[in-house]
């Protein structure tokens, strides 16, 4: 060999020797990337086993194309929501943080059935809310994911831990038992034109992880009018802008459908009339999931042949809310 043949040029560069890679045993096997061992040379393995990774504000990791159409069309067996779920040991709010009848928070010993300051002396079509936790932080960024990132299987999985929710606390009323005779999942309704513009319904595809939770049918009594968006405007303003906008889907179909006998839930016959689950992603002031309950009654009165006033006030309608806003001033301590 020539004496200089180790110091000519060559291309591409061999790498130089690592600290870690020189202070390994001849013949060892090289430890793979992203490994303890590995990492060690680095420091990345220390860092992590020194810090915890915050996990309070998901970030989402790029995809290829194709795991996009992968991810848009195949339903995964776990999906992101509940990966970080899990890794966040998130859970939802107890149902004694969040008024009964409106949602807000409440401060500790102030759950009441009646209602807070807030909705107590305030009649109301929606009987309860229940909801994931407060629209913030991390549960904000989920919301917005469906809603503007078009995440179908985010919003399942959202869906899907309300429905939890709303099978505990029906259970405790006693509404077990016959769960396709008596509860019905309903999604609030946004206009077609929304829905075009966003491309995805996102109510729906929340609404859709509860009927599939609580083993009941998701139907569509009522759509909605398009209108001004809610964004930005008062308590008052958003009461106007929603009224009216709520209407029976297509009465002259369910017309047709009553004198074709074409009925797929039979109605319950017991004391307890048909329970609806209106689900919506977030909750402000209540005016439209309360305009909506109400369009959701008169719909319920008006499908029913033979049904008298009295039946119609046997329906129970609650209020599936991911997020409701927080309002400081309701927080007493």
């Amino acid at each position: 060999m020539c004496p200089h043949e180790g110091d000519r040029f060559v291309w591409p560069p061999r790498p130089l020797p690592t600290q870690s890679a020189s202070n390994q045993a001849p013949g060892a096997p090289t430890p793979p990337a992203g490994s303890a061992a590995a990492d060690a040379g680095t420091g990345q393995g220390s860092q992590q086993a020194g810090h915890s990774v915050d996990l309070s504000e998901p970030t989402d990791e790029p995809r290829s194309w194709l795991g996009q159409v992968a991810q848009a069309w195949l339903e995964p067996e776990r999906t992101p929501f509940e990966v970080w779920a899990q890794r966040a040991a998130w859970l939802p709010d107890p149902v004694t943080r969040s008024c009964p009848r409106c949602g807000h928070t409440v401060g500790p010993s102030l759950h009441d059935p009646e209602g807070c300051h807030r909705c107590r002396d305030a009649p109301s079509p929606v009987d309860q809310v229940l909801r994931l936790g407060e629209y913030a932080g991390a549960l904000r960024h989920w919301v917005h994911r469906v809603k503007f990132g078009r995440d179908w299987h985010a919003g399942v999985s959202l869906g899907r831990r309300l429905g939890a929710l709303a099978v505990r606390q029906l259970a405790q009323r006693g509404v077990e038992p016959a769960w396709p005779e008596r509860v019905r999942v309903v999604a609030v309704p946004s206009s077609w034109r929304r829905r075009w513009a966003r491309a995805i319904d996102h109510s729906g595809a929340i609404a859709q992880g509860v009927a599939r939770a609580c083993a009941a049918p998701l139907v569509h009594p009522i759509r909605r009018r398009h209108g001004p968006t809610q964004v930005g405007l008062s308590a008052a303003e958003r009461a106007r802008n929603v009224a009216g906008k709520f209407v029976p889907a297509w009465p002259r179909l369910g017309q047709v459908t009553r004198r074709l006998a074409v009925r797929a839930w039979p109605r319950a016959q017991s004391g307890v009339g048909t329970v609806y689950l209106l689900v919506d992603d977030v909750l402000t002031t209540g005016a439209t999931l309360r305009a909506a309950a109400t369009a959701l009654r008169k719909a319920h009165a008006a499908s029913e042949p033979g049904s008298r006033k009295d039946d119609a006030q046997r329906v129970i309608v609650w209020g599936l809310i991911v997020g409701v806003t927080p309002d400081d001033r309701g927080r007493l301590s």
